[in-house]
């Protein structure tokens, strides 16, 4: 072997002793840093991403009020006539009336009420606002509107509405 290839040996060397080194310390450093106990540095960054939290204990829980039972008002039409007109006899303004005859109509597709079939109005007692309306289409579907309150009101699918009633000739 020529004297000059070992001497371009030794800077190679010299470099993977050093890389080696390194590697070492690291790996030695790391697991002496995993034995100390973080989680009280983790649960302070915790509550400030989460916000400020007080040491006080609360003594005594606060008590929920239920919502009192909505009136119902349950009638058998004796007049086709549109939604809104029913709705501005029972009390609504002009504005909710046709808000609540609109969502009346994207679900049934209809914007009269049919005379002879029966309309639920549910009301709520305090503050006599309309909380929920009931029409049946027919003995087996029903269509329902449901508010809850500052302005959202929910029209389920008219499928979800199909009874398991039995027809009227079986028991």
């Amino acid at each position: 072997m020529p004297r000059g290839n070992r001497a371009a040996l030794w800077p190679r060397v010299v470099t993977a002793l050093i890389v080696a080194l390194f590697a070492t310390v690291a790996t030695v450093r790391l697991f002496v840093d995993s034995t100390k106990d973080t989680s009280d540095q983790a649960a302070l960054d915790d509550t400030n991403l989460a916000g400020r939290v007080d040491s006080q204990f609360i003594e005594q829980p606060e008590l929920i009020k239920a919502a009192p039972e909505p009136v119902a008002i349950a009638l058998t039409l004796d007049r086709s006539a549109p939604v809104a007109d029913y709705l501005e006899g029972a009390g609504l303004d002009r504005n909710e009336a046709q808000r609540w005859a609109w969502f009346f109509n994207k679900t049934a597709e209809s914007t009269y009420l049919q005379r002879g079939h029966t309309l639920t109005l549910y009301k709520d007692p305090e503050t006599g606002d309309l909380r929920e309306l009931r029409y049946n289409l027919s003995d087996r579907i029903a269509v329902s509107e449901r508010t809850y309150g500052h302005s959202v009101t929910v029209c389920p699918p008219l499928s979800w509405r199909l009874s398991n009633m039995p027809s009227r000739g079986t028991a």
